[in-house]
């Protein structure tokens, strides 16, 4: 959009405005704005200027290309959109604001709705807690590609790999790809290429079965758009492939699992700050099944005795997992012991974590996890045994 042609559309949009208002909205000087508004005059626009304290440049009343059919509720949805980072991350931020200009321009301002005042009341924040991936260069070439319906050469970074550019690394390079882009999916902060690609990047190998994959754009370190076009699937639809495909994702992930834990209250202490860890409130009670609260002190029960009476004496739990009566090391150094059921991600976690509390935790059920953690401890005492 050329400057003259966004000056007439300020003045459209929101009426009068002085020398010095349209060149701090326009990035300009004072004398280039005065220099646009002449030339508008002289192409026929009626722009008046208003001398005095409150005066500025307006348009003749009347002059005015109305847009029918643009109601409040499209209004609202359509300056809700131009609050995506998808626009910014696309490279297309300066044309969506171009685009509303021109609209609110030619909008009754009796239609309008109150932008500052939506603006003021609803926030999209798209970011998530973790950082955001900053580093996606080849998105815009992308995009070109999935709407040119283009071929893309592309390298592509392992997720273990790190997604820095290829001349900041040393290791080799991964292999060239060939694929047909069918389009791009923004999740949270990361953008993913959905692509159809040819098993094999080289121009005089054997036409292949295209394999359906989808590529994290941050991975991708280099990427060249081909001159060849590819036809479309008629069948492909983004929103149904997508789909599907994070629901085979998310099946594929490992289950959560709950686990039967005997802990002192310093151990359970530390279980409830872990990620990926959560404690049943309403399962953590005494050893012997008395209710206990969630800061560790018993409800309507006595002070627990202290370490070194009768009934003070704490479970142990053997190597083959069986809880069994506790030596006098144990007694002297172990806390109240509980039981709590706790969820965790995978059961391998599960046995890291509870290894990593040892000996304050240890696991009672399911008996995998037990098996599981005995194996575990069993390796470490071996791998620590004095040499002969």
């Amino acid at each position: 959009m050329t400057r003259q042609l966004e000056l007439l559309l300020l003045l459209q949009a929101e009426g009068k405005k002085s020398v010095r208002e349209l060149a701090r909205q326009l990035e300009v000087s004072p004398r280039t704005v005065q220099r646009d508004l002449d030339a508008l005059s002289a192409a026929g626009v009626p722009v008046v200027a208003e001398r005095g304290g409150g005066g500025g440049w307006r348009l003749m009343e009347g002059y005015r290309t109305r847009l029918t059919g643009m109601t409040d509720a499209e209004w609202r949805a359509l300056l809700l959109a131009s609050g995506s980072p998808a626009a910014d991350e696309l490279g297309w931020s300066a044309e969506l604001e171009s685009a509303l200009l021109k609209l609110r321009a030619v909008q009754p301002s009796a239609s309008l709705p109150h932008a500052s005042a939506l603006q003021s009341r609803l926030l999209l924040d798209g970011e998530g807690w973790t950082a955001a991936e900053k580093e996606q260069p080849h998105l815009s070439l992308l995009m070109e590609a999935v709407l040119q319906d283009r071929r893309i050469r592309f390298r592509y970074a392992s997720p273990a790999a790190s997604p820095a550019p290829a001349a900041a690394s040393s290791s080799p390079l991964p292999r060239e790809r060939l694929a047909c882009p069918l389009g791009l999916v923004r999740k949270g902060s990361s953008w993913y290429l959905v692509a159809d690609e040819l098993e094999s990047g080289q121009l005089d190998s054997a036409p292949q079965e295209p394999v359906r994959k989808t590529f994290r754009v941050s991975r991708v370190l280099e990427a060249r758009l081909e001159a060849e076009a590819f036809q479309r699937p008629k069948t492909f639809d983004l929103p149904s492939w997508w789909a599907a495909s994070v629901a085979d994702f998310q099946s594929a992930l490992p289950k959560p699992m709950t686990a039967g834990l005997l802990v002192t209250a310093d151990a359970l202490a530390r279980l409830k700050r872990m990620r990926y860890v959560s404690v049943d409130e309403g399962s953590v009670r005494l050893r012997e099944g008395a209710s206990i609260t969630a800061s560790g002190s018993c409800a309507g029960q006595p002070p627990v005795p202290a370490v070194g009476s009768a009934a003070a004496e704490l479970p142990t739990v053997s190597a083959d997992g069986s809880a069994g009566e506790p030596d006098e090391a144990d007694a002297a150094a172990a806390q109240v012991w509980l039981q709590a059921e706790v969820r965790f991600d995978t059961m391998d976690y599960a046995a890291s974590v509870i290894l990593s509390l040892a000996p304050e935790a240890a696991a009672l059920s399911p008996p995998e996890l037990r098996r599981l953690v005995r194996e575990r401890a069993l390796r470490a005492v071996r791998g620590h045994e004095e040499p002969q």
